[in-house]
């Protein structure tokens, strides 16, 4: 008897995972997986929407990827580069003239889409003085997910970040994993310190690399510019 399933032959593309430079190929993502994801995006559950997205790089991808601890931005351009290939290359879009108030449908052209904030050579280490210093880590999805939920202000989102993705800290004499030290003793560490050692480690915070989509939209009707600028996760799905 023929199995229907086999009848379906599926593509084989290869991109590069952004922090390491490195190829890996993929499948596109057949219908019974992307109903899964619609569903977990549909229930806004964190836990579920991480879960499906497991399972879509798990089968798709043609090595295992650790979601857990890959950052952020790593697994939004995966996920775009699935999506383009299973889905097509072009999200239709609405922009709006701040002058007019019109709406015109645009096309998005996620083949553009870059990973803003990309530096040449990946170095997480923080000298803090000549005795002193911290080894950084990029946000994984879970802990990108649970700061953009956090109800408290923008200091205390960027603080809770922090104390999240400090790896390691170091002197001239040691090195201490953060694993072994609980939030409380990190967030008692920090605190500590002075203005100007506190302001090299929030730098690296605020040029985390981001996957971006830049563009600009001519309206017909008056010729004005419209700019285009998306990194939203869920935009890049539509």
């Amino acid at each position: 008897m023929i199995d229907l399933k086999n009848l379906v032959s599926l593509p084989t593309y290869t991109t590069k995972i952004p922090s390491t430079n490195k190829n890996i190929s993929f499948r596109p993502f057949v219908v019974k997986e992307e109903k899964i994801l619609l569903i977990a995006l549909e229930s806004k559950d964190d836990s579920q929407i991480i879960g499906a997205i497991k399972n879509i790089f798990n089968t798709c991808f043609s090595e295992k990827l650790n979601i857990d601890e890959m950052p952020y931005f790593d697994i939004e351009y995966l996920f775009i580069q699935l999506r383009m290939k299973s889905m097509g290359e072009v999200v239709e879009i609405i922009v709006k003239d701040p002058e007019t108030n019109e709406r015109f449908e645009t096309e998005m052209k996620l083949e553009n889409i870059i990973v803003k904030n990309l530096p040449e050579k990946i170095n997480t280490t923080i000298k803090l003085n000549d005795n002193l210093g911290v080894v950084m880590r990029y946000p994984s999805i879970s802990e990108f997910i649970e700061i953009e939920k956090h109800e408290g202000s923008r200091t205390e989102i960027l603080f809770d970040l922090i104390v999240a993705c400090i790896d390691k800290i170091f002197t001239k004499d040691q090195v201490i994993t953060t694993k072994e030290k609980s939030k409380q003793e990190i967030k008692e560490f920090l605190e500590n310190l002075p203005k100007d050692m506190f302001l090299k480690i929030t730098k690296f915070f605020n040029t985390l690399p981001k996957v971006t989509y830049e563009d600009e939209y001519i309206t017909p009707t008056k010729g004005n510019k419209i700019p285009i600028l998306i990194n939203s996760f869920e935009s890049f799905f539509e």
